[in-house]
């Protein structure tokens, strides 16, 4: 993470699920697996009087640089330390944290994107 920024800009800015789901496939030694993940938008934007019928990738290259400059910090490892479930035992393994300490950053991680500016529509792979 670049310094000076928030919390909520680093790594840890995504829900709990994925991050509960990324320990379960630890878990289960599915973390090593070349696997897809697909990104998508639903619908378009409803402007009330005005539906708009396609929508334009845009973020791209912000998106990529922040993914270059940014890695798990040890101030997130122990935020999801400190993270319990309803029973008080920790959500967070110490040896799935361990392993998020060393491989948090997306350096292995392979981008297929619709280019920047073009048109893009509902349920596509963006």
């Amino acid at each position: 993470m670049v310094p000076g920024h928030a919390l909520a800009n680093g790594i840890l800015f995504t829900d709990q699920y994925q991050l509960t789901m990324a320990q379960l496939y630890f878990r289960h030694g599915l973390h090593e697996a070349t696997v897809q993940f697909d990104h998508f938008y639903r619908s378009n934007p409803n402007y009330d009087s005005h539906q708009a019928g396609y929508c334009i990738n845009a973020g791209l290259a912000t998106f990529l640089d922040w993914m270059q400059g940014t890695r798990i910090q040890d101030q997130e490892i122990e935020q999801l330390r400190g993270q319990r479930n309803s029973a008080g035992a920790a959500l967070f393994a110490d040896d799935f944290l361990a392993w998020l300490r060393a491989h948090g950053d997306f350096g292995n991680m392979t981008i297929r994107a619709v280019p920047e500016g073009r048109v893009v529509h509902p349920n596509t792979p963006l």
